[in-house]
């Protein structure tokens, strides 16, 4: 089961992450430190990653 995540408010590249702890397990193996972080490497690979599960992978 896929977990979808919005990140319509992290589209801005100006947009700053910060340094909130609520990690996110992506589809890469990676864990990322919060939504922010996460939606932004979602959108660096062009949508390739997925949200695998919330909390630490």
């Amino acid at each position: 089961m896929e977990l979808s995540v919005d990140c319509g408010e992290f589209k801005d590249p100006k947009v700053y992450c910060t340094r909130e702890s609520n990690p996110h397990c992506g589809s890469d193996g990676q864990t990322y430190g919060n939504k922010c972080a996460f939606c932004k490497a979602v959108m660096k690979s062009g949508g390739k990653i997925n949200l695998k599960h919330r909390g630490k992978c």
